[in-house]
């Protein structure tokens, strides 16, 4: 056991709504976060700032968290909360509710980590380089807020290197800790689950291969990389497609993809909305998919769609943007992503859906040896140390 793992403390976890962890990989990471800090035996607070419409109290209460409503709560209120539960530390997630709690949390000098999920800034000016039509205030406003949090917390967490290294250039700032967020054991665990594949026949028996995409269009980069694979890769493919799109999507955006399918998909070819599934059901999508596809232009910190699928060894093709921040090497990466460029994506996925199940076999069980080897128990618990022994010493 590590000596700085915080144990019988009370930790405060704010976040801006219930988790939704059926459609929000952030969401889920949370809480594989909060289920390791209890199971060393510490109290977590769960205070949300305000109201998630898909949010839910289940698994919270399953974990034996404190909920609190801390939506439109005075400063009064809210030294109330951090003297009643006596709070050793607190864990800020996201810029908005860290943003709302920082003052009162050093007002009252509790020790405070900020985890950011990812930079959220720079995500945004990545979509805007895409689309440079858009207005930059939003980028504006969030590097301010993003840099501010920087600054007034003890310690900063991401769960890639590379957002470490940024913050840490940008701000100036020492304490920054590398934490990898996943519970890869428990996604690990699901593949002796993976059932047979389902998939059927056509009547003429014309091979039509089953594609899968994971994500919602709550998520910028997921709608932008769907469209662009249906309307930029689709019309360069010499295959015909069955397209499961796994995932909550709101009704408009169902209409361009489905306006985006019409024009470019061919007549044989499907796109199919599945929406939000429980996790058996999507288990079954991950057995019965020839390739699983990722096509996102761009992004910032880790994707779970991907860290997911190399775990169950399913066929992946990605981009470097999905790729990015796993410490993988460059034959791993070239094997598991295409350039953004529809030629290429085309003919990587052209190739991939001829290779053999033996030979996919093979190297998704390498790269997913790999990946659970970064994202361990023991590489978290690691992390997870340095975080506390930078909080106990503030």
């Amino acid at each position: 056991m590590h000596n700085s793992l915080p144990t019988a403390q009370n930790i405060l976890f704010v976040e801006g709504g219930l988790p939704s962890p059926h459609v929000d990989a952030g969401s889920l990471a949370n809480l594989e976060l909060i289920m390791l800090l209890k199971s060393l035996g510490n109290q977590v607070y769960y205070l949300y700032t305000g109201h998630n419409p898909l949010g839910s109290q289940d698994a919270l209460i399953k974990a034996e968290c404190v909920l609190i409503n801390g939506s439109a709560m005075t400063r009064a209120q809210q030294e109330v909360v951090l003297k009643t539960h006596a709070t050793h530390f607190a864990i800020l997630s996201r810029p908005g509710p860290a943003l709302q709690w920082i003052e009162i949390l050093r007002a009252c000098g509790i020790p405070t980590a900020y985890f950011g999920h990812d930079v959220h800034h720079e995500r945004l000016m990545r979509a805007h380089v895409l689309n440079p039509t858009g207005s930059l205030q939003s980028y504006l406003i969030h590097k301010s807020i993003e840099i501010y949090l920087w600054n007034m917390v003890d310690v900063v967490v991401y769960p890639t290197r590379w957002e470490c290294d940024y913050a840490q250039n940008l701000s100036g700032r020492k304490h920054v800790v590398w934490m990898p967020i996943y519970d890869v054991e428990a996604i690990c665990r699901l593949k002796s689950e993976l059932p047979h594949c389902t998939k059927p026949l056509l009547p003429n028996h014309q091979q039509v291969s089953r594609l899968l995409f994971v994500g919602g269009s709550n998520h910028l980069p997921n709608l932008d990389g769907l469209l662009w694979f249906l309307e930029v890769v689709i019309p360069r493919l010499t295959v015909d497609i069955e397209l499961n799109v796994v995932g909550k999507w709101h009704e408009e955006a169902q209409l361009r993809l489905q306006d985006a399918a019409n024009k470019y998909l061919g007549a044989i070819s499907s796109i199919k909305m599945c929406g939000s599934v429980v996790p058996e059901v999507l288990l079954q999508h991950y057995a019965d998919a020839d390739l699983v596809i990722a096509p996102l232009r761009f992004g910032a910190g880790l994707k779970r769609k991907v860290i997911e699928a190399l775990l169950l060894e399913r066929p992946l093709l990605t981009t470097p943007a999905g790729v990015e921040g796993i410490d993988l090497s460059e034959v791993e990466k070239s094997y598991l992503s295409s350039d953004v460029d529809g030629n290429k994506f085309a003919q990587a996925m052209i190739e991939r859906l001829a290779s053999s199940q033996d030979e996919n076999q093979k190297h998704s069980r390498v790269i997913a040896n790999h990946v659970a080897r970064l994202f361990s128990l023991e590489e978290r618990l690691e992390s997870l140390a340095k975080i506390f022994a930078i909080l106990k010493s503030s």
